[in-house]
């Protein structure tokens, strides 16, 4: 009896003993594929760019120029893991464009096409005392030796400028006029980061204020009771010095 008790436990104590089970995987590193191609073309201003420089940031950041037709190519970029992200940078005339790419597993192939652009549309509205103000004159300048360009706000007090070709590290500037009130916004200055930011450029608020009332014409004439005008007759306007004038021989001053 004491023999089969024996037993029994020792069998017990074996199968109670703790089981280490070791995956396979565990202390393998992810897998990785091979991507077969990222191709594109690069467009300046709409047209195809040659020789800009186009890298993308694997591990020994590829780097690669456009042809003639603007077309760009990596080939065979191993070593990849899914999901994540790669970031292709465009160098082009003192323009720099970066663009993701979301790498997906079971895919090997993308084309990415990225358009460059020195034209800008300029938007926004024209305000006096907070309403909007139709058919102000609306004018944009340049630092650089380009022609400055002028328009009018439509009936809800609002201007556009479209497609307008500007240079990077120059300035321009905004002003508004409308019967003598003035208005304008600090000059903006055009660099690689924002010219290629539609909203940097949009919504442009110009006020216009009694304060910059410039150069007002006022005029009149001087008349009795009768109708008759009134010659030599002193009139003076409270500005910030006064002024003053006389009437004519037909009562106007």
């Amino acid at each position: 009896m004491r023999k089969f008790l024996l037993f029994v436990l020792t069998l017990v104590a074996i199968f109670s003993a703790p089981v280490l089970t070791i995956s396979a995987a565990e202390g393998e590193q992810p897998s990785t594929f091979t991507i077969s191609k990222i191709s594109g073309t690069v467009y300046y201003n709409d047209n195809p760019a040659q020789n800009a420089n186009v890298t993308i940031n694997t591990g020994d950041n590829t780097k690669t120029q456009t042809n003639e037709k603007g077309y760009y190519e990596f080939k065979g970029i191993s070593n990849i893991t899914a999901p994540t992200k790669l970031t292709l940078t465009v160098e082009y005339q003192d323009n720099k464009v970066e663009h993701p790419i979301n790498i997906v597993k079971g895919k090997t192939d993308y084309t990415v096409d990225i358009k460059i652009s020195s034209k800008i549309t300029i938007s926004g509205t024209v305000y006096l005392n907070g309403d909007l103000v139709p058919k102000a004159n609306v004018t944009l300048k340049f630092t650089s030796n380009q022609p400055k360009q002028t328009t009018r706000t439509d009936k809800d007090g609002k201007f556009s400028f479209k497609k307008i070709l500007v240079k990077i590290g120059e300035d321009i500037s905004l002003s508004a006029e409308k019967d003598g009130y003035k208005g304008a916004i600090d000059p903006i200055k055009i660099t690689t980061q924002n010219i290629n930011v539609p909203a940097k450029f949009s919504n442009k608020a110009i006020k216009l204020s009694s304060g910059t009332f410039i150069n007002p014409n006022i005029s009149g004439k001087v008349i009795n009771k009768s109708g008759q005008a009134l010659a030599g007759i002193k009139v003076t306007i409270n500005t910030d010095g006064q002024k003053w004038t006389t009437t004519d021989s037909n009562g106007v001053y």
